[in-house]
């Protein structure tokens, strides 16, 4: 589930279930389109559910979210093969989505929820994760669905 093509259209990013610590969670594969074979990422968290695989502009990251696992929050992820994972700023409590990179890669669009997992996400908000460490909530008199960025004019 959760499939998103690179950039480049030379990968797919996508969340497939497997059993860890004695459950199903969902995690981050990515697979070459060209010959099928799954390109390694680098190890994030152990056993939680990631959420939301999410490539940068350039496609040579994906971002995903993951599940709190002692701390009452978790970080989004950069994942680069061959590189160690990047933690983007945490949000006070719960987990963060991925949902759309502005076009510079220099802000991230996501979902955040106050709660411990998937199966108990709590409160759904929307908040722009800059790479210089700060996060924007956004707000409005009704709900906000985040589904993409303008392209710079």
């Amino acid at each position: 589930r959760d499939w998103q093509i690179s950039p480049d259209r030379r990968s797919v990013a996508y969340l497939a279930p497997q059993t860890r610590a004695e459950r199903v969670v969902y995690r981050a594969h990515v697979v070459s389109i060209a010959t099928g074979s799954a390109l390694p990422l680098p190890k994030a968290d152990a056993n939680g559910e990631q959420y939301g695989p999410t490539w940068t502009p350039g496609g040579a990251t994906l971002a995903v979210g993951q599940e709190p696992t002692a701390a009452i929050s978790a970080p989004i992820v950069l994942l680069r093969p061959g590189a160690t994972p990047i933690a983007l700023p945490v949000p006070a409590r719960g987990f963060d989505v991925p949902v759309a990179w502005a076009e510079g890669g220099a802000y991230l669009a996501a979902r955040t929820f106050d709660g411990p997992n998937s199966a108990a996400p709590g409160r759904e908000s929307a908040v722009v994760i800059s790479m210089d460490g700060k996060r924007y909530p956004l707000s409005a008199p009704g709900e906000v669905i985040l589904v993409g960025w303008l392209p710079n004019a």
